[in-house]
C-alpha cells in the first residue's frame, strides 16, 4: 500500500521530528510505502474565519499570558547577536535532518492539492503528537477533512494535548472523528475525550512512535561517539520555570558533574544566558538522542525527553512544564507514559533539597521490567496498525 503521512516533520523540535520520522519507518517496518505530505504551515489551510481564529485565542487567559511573555522575549533575543546566528546553525541542523531522513511529498500549497495527493493513497495516517489540541483542530489540517473517500483516515497515537474541548468546537471535532475507519490515541484521557463527544468509534491507546523502536534501532540516525566527552547532566527545559534551573544546579553542587543545555528551545528565554556550562546549539535531532543515550543524568520538562530516557535506560527526572490548572497544559500525556511504565516517581511536583533530590534520582528503575512492558505495548501498537492498514 501507499500510504501518506500528515505529520509536523517540520517543527523545529525534536520530539515533532523524531515521532514524524518514527511513524514513517513503523509504515515502511509492515511493509508499506510511506510518504509524508509535504505541506506548508496547518493554518494556511484553514477552511473557516481567521478573525474567529484569532478571537478564540483572545479569549483565552493562558495564551494571551503566553504570547506577551514570548513578545518580550524576541524583543530581548533582537538585541542578542550571538543568541540569532546561534538560532540560525540550529534551524540547519533540523533543516538537515528532515531533508535527510523524511520521505517528503511534493509540496501541497492549497487544501485542492492536498485531496489531489491523497488520492493517489490506500491510506492517510495522521500522527503523532498534539494533533488534535483544540488549536489544530481548528486549523483544519490533521482532521484530514481534506482525504477523499474512500481513502482511509487512520489515527496513530494522536494526542489532543487537553482533557477539554471547548463547547463551540465539540461538533467539528465528533464530525471529522466519525470518519476515520480507525482511531488510536496516545493518552487514556484521549478516549474519554472521545467518549464525553459522543464518537461513534473506539479507540485504543498505543504507544508514542518513537518507543516503537529501541535505543539500539535509534543508533541507525546518530554517531556512536559522544558529543560531549565529560560526564554531565542533561537539561532539556521546554518550559520558563526557574526553580528546574535551580534544581539542576543543585543536583551539579551534589554531583560535581558539568550541565549541558539546549538554551531558548520553544522561546526565548533570558535566564537561559547563563544556565549550563554547555550551552550547545549545533544539535539536531540525531545530536539530541545522542546527548541523552550518554548523560549520567537527564533532567527534563519534556514528552519526548522523558521517552528517550526511558529508551536509553537513564537516571531520570520530569517535571511539569505547566502549573496545574493552565489550559495550555500537556502534563497528561506524560502522566499518562509514566504511569504505563509504572515510572510515576519519577516526577517532580513540588519543591525537593539537593540530598532529597539526589535520592530520588539515584532511586533504581527497574528496566528489564519497563523493556518487557514496552515490548507487549509494541506488539499491540502493531496489530492496531496491521489491522487498520488491511
Amino acid at each position: 500500500m501507499r500510504v501518506g503521512i500528515a505529520s509536523c516533520y517540520y517543527n523545529r523540535n525534536y520530539g515533532s521530528m523524531l515521532q514524524a520520522y518514527a511513524t514513517q519507518k513503523i509504515v515502511e517496518k509492515l511493509g508499506h510505502e510511506a510518504v509524508t505530505i509535504q505541506c506548508l504551515q496547518p493554518i494556511n489551510y484553514m477552511t473557516q474565519s481567521k478573525a474567529r481564529y484569532y478571537f478564540h485565542k483572545l479569549c483565552s487567559l493562558d495564551i494571551v499570558k503566553s504570547k506577551i511573555r514570548q513578545y518580550k522575549g524576541k524583543n530581548d533575543a533582537a538585541n542578542n547577536s550571538d543568541y540569532l546566528s546561534n538560532l540560525v546553525i540550529r534551524n540547519e541542523k533540523f533543516d538537515d535532518f528532515y531533508k535527510k531522513y523524511i520521505n517528503l511529498s511534493e509540496l501541497n500549497k492549497t487544501r485542492e492539492d492536498l485531496t489531489r495527493l491523497s488520492s493517489t493513497m490506500s491510506a492517510v495516517v495522521v500522527g503523532s503528537d498534539m494533533l488534535w489540541h483544540p488549536i489544530n483542530i481548528e486549523h483544519d489540517y490533521f482532521t484530514l477533512t481534506f482525504v477523499p473517500e474512500p481513502v482511509k483516515r487512520i489515527s496513530y497515537a494522536t494526542s489532543f494535548g487537553t482533557t477539554f474541548i471547548p463547547k463551540y468546537q465539540r461538533k467539528q471535532a465528533r464530525d471529522f472523528l466519525d470518519r476515520f475507519s480507525a482511531i488510536s490515541v496516545r493518552e487514556q484521557s484521549g478516549v474519554k475525550v472521545l467518549e464525553e463527544l459522543g464518537v461513534n468509534k473506539s479507540a485504543k491507546v498505543v504507544l508514542d512512535p518513537t518507543l516503537l523502536f529501541t535505543a539500539d534501532e535509534w543508533m541507525t540516525i546518530q554517531e556512536q561517539s559522544a558529543i560531549v566527552k565529560d560526564k554531565y547532566i542533561f537539561c532539556y527545559f521546554l518550559g520558563v520555570n526557574q526553580e528546574h534551573r535551580r534544581i539542576a544546579k543543585e543536583l551539579k553542587a551534589k554531583t560535581g558533574l558539568k550541565i549541558v543545555t539546549l538554551p531558548h528551545m520553544d522561546e526565548y528565554v533570558p535566564d537561559d544566558e547563563s544556565f549550563g556550562d554547555y550551552q550547545l546549539y549545533k544539535v539536531g535531532p540525531s545530536e539530541f538522542v545522542n546527548l541523552i543515550r550518554n548523560a549520567e543524568y537527564v533532567l527534563t520538562d519534556s514528552f519526548h525527553g522523558t521517552c528517550f530516557s526511558i529508551l536509553n535506560h537513564k537516571k531520570f527526572l520530569t517535571f511539569n512544564r505547566f502549573q496545574a490548572g493552565n489550559t495550555q497544559s500537556t502534563n497528561t500525556r506524560i502522566d499518562s507514559l509514566l504511569g504505563m511504565m509504572d515510572l510515576s516517581g519519577r516526577r517532580v511536583q513540588g519543591y525537593f533539597c539537593a540530598d532529597e533530590l539526589f535520592s530520588l534520582i539515584e532511586e533504581d528503575i527497574e528496566y528489564s521490567t519497563v523493556d518487557i512492558r514496552l515490548d507487549e505495548e509494541r506488539k499491540k501498537a502493531e496489530e492496531f496498525l496491521i489491522e487498520a492498514l488491511k
